[in-house]
């Protein structure tokens, strides 16, 4: 049996039960919370969403501060102000079928009514599918080095990340919620094993 997949990508489908994340929580997404891309539909969407993800979050700013000597800072963090977001009614958040309500109304008079009224959502990582295209011979040679690795090896499922970049597809897709084991999975499964070489004196540099 294999980690589960989050829909908001914090879960990793490559990683085995026991691996070295496999903390990442597991949440059936049949159980009525948005999928990956989509937007929450209701304040107890949102508050189980946000309650999941911070339970996930911690190891990459410590991470960063033992690998790189970074120390992370994220204002969305800042309690009071998470505090206050809370005790904005609904319907100032979402109302007649319009997102982003309050903000809106504070934007009128200081924004060009275009952009103001833009119901689009800008996508974090737009440019992954081009990246990922150029290196995945790359790729390849990583996860087959996988194999003799004594950590990653058992850890992640190396006949499906050979899967993933063999299926790669040719295109990005169109819709923005597809493609996560691409766009997230492959990609954190090497984050995961240069930290696990770093921490143990494997990696040469």
């Amino acid at each position: 049996m294999h980690g589960k997949s989050v829909g908001n990508g914090f879960g990793n489908a490559l990683l085995q039960d026991g691996g070295p994340a496999a903390t990442q929580a597991d949440h059936d997404p049949s159980e009525g919370i948005a999928t990956a891309g989509e937007m929450v539909r209701t304040r107890a969407e949102w508050l189980e969403q946000t309650y999941r993800n911070c339970g996930t979050t911690g190891e990459m700013p410590l991470a960063y501060a033992q690998v790189f000597g970074l120390r992370l800072r994220d204002v969305t963090q800042y309690r009071p102000l998470i505090e206050f977001c809370i005790t904005i009614p609904t319907e100032q958040l979402a109302r007649d079928g319009q997102r982003r309500f309050l903000a809106r109304r504070m934007a009128r008079g200081r924004m060009p009514e275009a952009q103001r009224l833009n119901p689009r959502v800008g996508m974090h990582n737009a440019d992954w599918h081009h990246k990922m295209a150029r290196d995945l011979d790359g790729l390849r040679r990583r996860v087959e080095a996988f194999a003799d690795h004594p950590v990653i090896g058992p850890s992640i499922d190396l006949e499906k990340a050979r899967a993933l970049i063999d299926s790669f597809p040719a295109q990005a897709p169109a819709d923005p919620t597809a493609g996560a084991e691409w766009r997230f999975h492959l990609p954190a499964a090497m984050l995961i094993a240069d930290y696990v070489d770093f921490v143990t004196g494997r990696n040469a540099h």
